[in-house]
């Protein structure tokens, strides 16, 4: 909220601040049963292995801050500062610093608004990017040595271990 100061040139508009924690604990588990273990369905591609990742952990500590620098200055309304500030620390990566910097003014009224700003930001990979197994899957794509006209020479596909029996 307020702090219960201000700049003079800002007309008795207060600097506001939001200071925050946050703790979270992710867990992931995928457990196949004999079915889905065997790949016994059809359309799978394969079989789903059961899988239980470790967790992830984030504690992160932030805060964000508007300070008024000028109220009612000729045609222009406001000008404002945000700044914020964000501490997170990942069991799986460590610690690391996001912030920003930003500007913001209106004019005429109100009528118009004119916004700058720059940002360090990170996107952290989530659990089951860092955790999914891998597995056998359906693909879409075509086999260049394989149909009627193929579209490598049998000589290509031996380069790939493709024997002449299984060319074309």
């Amino acid at each position: 909220g307020d702090l219960g100061f201000g700049l003079p040139s800002a007309n008795g508009e207060q600097v506001s601040l939001v200071v925050g924690t946050e703790y979270r604990n992710e867990s992931y588990e995928r457990i196949a049963d004999t079915n889905m273990a065997t790949g016994n369905f059809t359309g799978l591609g394969g079989p789903t292995t059961t899988l239980i990742a470790p967790d992830l952990r984030v504690e992160e500590l932030f805060l964000e801050s508007n300070v008024p620098l000028v109220t009612s200055a000729g045609p222009m309304d406001r000008l404002d500062l945000q700044l914020g500030y964000r501490y997170s620390d990942y069991n799986t990566s460590g610690g690391v610093d996001t912030y920003k910097f930003g500007f913001g003014a209106n004019f005429l009224d109100n009528r118009y608004r004119l916004r700058a700003g720059f940002n360090r930001a990170i996107r952290a990979p989530n659990i089951n990017e860092l955790y999914s197994a891998q597995q056998i899957a359906l693909w879409l794509g075509s086999d260049p040595c394989a149909g009627a006209t193929p579209e490598y020479t049998a000589a290509q596909c031996a380069l790939t271990g493709v024997t002449a029996a299984q060319y074309g």
